[in-house]
């Protein structure tokens, strides 16, 4: 019933509507039993569209609804046609971009959550990459903080010698740098229980 009304909003390019129309999309998804029944299936790759992601007022509910379709339809979104333009979305749009770049990790955090590692392990060296590029350029607390907990997720999901290998692709000893002068000295600054949860145990 909702959707054809969906569809008109975005058709018709209602930019005061489309943050209402992801956010419902959002709570649908994320209500929705495994798998996905097909609507919500052709409505995704339209959402990767770069034109809705440069209005600020979109961001937010369409960082949402993409880690609701990463949780819900994890094959679907990490499928070859579509896990380059997610990861486009968050490391070249919302990751260089200080008001934005929580939604980058929010993404990329959902992706080692929920995705195999075959889906993205390949592309893993141009993500560390661009995290490290932003945090030489551009650093803030903020940043660093959302970069020690992707990095010890990382290491629970993964183990750490997978992610030795994978920074090794960047360049050799890197891993070690990045260890002592981001991940150990931002660590304590992490605040909420399961992001402290997460970097505890990575350091163990």
């Amino acid at each position: 019933l909702l959707f054809p009304s969906f569809m008109q909003i975005l058709q018709e390019d209602n930019e005061q509507f489309a943050p209402y129309v992801f956010q419902l999309l959002s709570q649908m998804v994320e209500g929705r039993p495994v798998p996905l029944a097909a609507p919500y299936l052709q409505v995704f790759p339209g959402l990767l569209t770069p034109f809705y992601w440069e209005r600020s007022g979109n961001v937010t509910a369409l960082v949402r609804l993409l880690q609701a379709y990463l949780r819900k339809a994890t094959a679907e979104v990490t499928s070859t046609e579509n896990i380059q333009k997610v990861l486009g979305v968050a490391c070249e749009k919302l990751i260089p971009m200080k008001a934005t770049d929580h939604g980058g990790f929010y993404i990329l955090n959902s992706l080692v959550e929920c995705a195999p590692l075959s889906t993205y392990e390949q592309y893993l060296p141009n993500i560390w990459g661009k995290l490290l590029g932003r945090m030489q350029t551009k650093p803030t607390t903020k940043f660093s903080n959302h970069f020690v907990v992707l990095f010890g997720l990382f290491i629970c999901k993964h183990g750490a010698q997978k992610l030795v290998d994978s920074y090794g692709k960047v360049q050799q000893g890197l891993v070690w740098n990045v260890l002592e002068h981001v991940f150990l000295a931002n660590c304590l600054n992490v605040s909420g229980a399961t992001e402290r949860r997460i970097s505890s145990i990575a350091i163990t």
